[in-house]
């Protein structure tokens, strides 16, 4: 009875051994395809912003040896960065749309890495893990709310918090000097191109009132540009009275539900609308 008894416990064990090491392996293929994921999504849109070709050009304009030749931002590449005209965002842009219809926009934090295209899709879900080529990847897109347009009063944007692609470093907002810093919105739509100056910075519900879309009057949506401007984590100084339209970038966060957002004023431009 002991024999049988012991025999029974070590096939106890290895049966919760393998369970344990199938558990492992299967995490370890998820972990790949992830990092798999993640290099496929990050050389996607660094071909897409045309910053390979900016490096190249860096580098094979300066002198060998020179500090120029080894790093991305010396030399002409200053000067490329410098701006979204520099860059030629409305030409890229337009490329981009000719390849991937459902792209609306283009958007640039300078520098910082956010310099991407803006899509807009049937809903607010598919963009969440697909590219702007329809690939399914963890990245997802930064899109425009499907219940807007580019004319609209309130155009909300959103993206993924990842590490260091699409909208991760909008948690550095929370620092006043890094808002400081960087503290207006490129914002390209046709060949048009705005300087949007950041007005509040702060947490919001999902869905809450920071998230609406329609306003009745030129009164309530000053209204609400003012109670937006209050509601940011450290005040800033923004003509918020001269606004005709705001710009959000929503991005999840780990605390409670709740969502970080970054507001722009947006200039009018009803003509945008798709």
């Amino acid at each position: 009875m002991g024999k049988n008894s012991g025999k029974g416990k070590s096939r106890a064990f290895w049966a919760a051994y393998a369970v344990v090491l199938a558990a492992f392996c299967v995490a370890g293929i998820l972990l790949l395809g992830r990092v798999s994921q993640r290099r496929q999504g990050g050389a996607f849109y660094t071909r897409l912003a045309g910053k390979a070709a900016i490096q190249a050009v860096s580098q094979a304009a300066a002198p060998e040896g020179s500090e120029g030749s080894r790093a991305e931002g010396a030399g002409p590449a200053s000067a490329v960065e410098s701006g979204p005209e520099a860059l030629g965002v409305p030409q890229r842009l337009a490329q981009v749309q000719r390849a991937y219809p459902a792209t609306v926009a283009w958007l640039q934090i300078p520098g910082t890495s956010i310099d991407y295209p803006v899509m807009q899709g049937p809903d607010n879900d598919y963009y969440l893990d697909h590219l702007p080529d329809g690939t399914e990847n963890y990245l997802g897109s930064i899109f425009l709310d499907a219940e807007t347009s580019l004319a609209g009063r309130h155009l909300i944007l959103y993206g993924h918090n990842t590490s260091e692609e699409m909208f991760g470093l909008l948690r550095e907002y929370e620092s006043q000097a890094y808002y400081e810093e960087h503290p207006a919105v490129l914002f390209c739509a046709g060949e048009e191109v705005w300087e949007c100056p950041i007005f509040s910075v702060r947490r919001a519900q999902p869905g809450g009132e920071a998230y609406v879309l329609g306003f009745d009057s030129d009164v309530e949506f000053g209204r609400y540009v003012d109670w937006a401007a209050k509601q940011s984590l450290y005040p800033i100084e923004a003509d918020a009275l001269r606004a005709q339209r705001v710009l959000t970038l929503s991005t999840c966060t780990e605390w409670d539900g709740e969502r970080l957002i970054v507001q722009a004023l947006l200039p009018e431009a009803p003509a945008l609308d798709r």
